[in-house]
């Protein structure tokens, strides 16, 4: 799990830093969750996680990043952790991540980093 942790980590502050999730590290985020889940893959969250994102992509101008992270963590998170603990948690920190945003740039345009609140729930579960 601490090979997980530290994949997430860097997803997080790569995102932070340069507002890009690579293909490269979701492909080996998604390597690490399948040897750590022993290959379980839960079709119907990444299905409906699929879905979702399909229409708020289009709609709220989520990035491509995003949206693949989202994806692979439903199809493949080892991590058990309660859809609404998760969603609490993601939705905390994102608030969090919105509001200093808002306090360095005045104003909510331009690129939110939300490898934080995507991935920030997983860690909170692993530690």
């Amino acid at each position: 799990m601490l090979i997980l942790a530290t994949s997430l980590l860097w997803i997080i502050l790569r995102d932070i830093a340069k507002h890009r999730i690579s293909n490269l590290s979701i492909l080996v985020l998604s390597i690490i969750m399948i040897v750590t889940s022993h290959c379980e893959v839960h079709w119907r969250a990444g299905l409906i996680a699929f879905i979702i994102l399909i229409a708020v992509f289009h709609i709220a101008d989520l990035g491509g990043g995003d949206a693949k992270l989202i994806t692979a963590l439903s199809l493949f998170n080892p991590v058990k952790v309660s859809a609404s603990s998760y969603i609490a948690m993601a939705l905390l920190i994102g608030v969090v991540i919105v509001l200093l945003h808002l306090l360095k740039d005045r104003r909510i345009s331009g690129n939110i980093a939300l490898a934080p609140a995507i991935c920030g729930p997983l860690l909170v579960a692993i530690f």
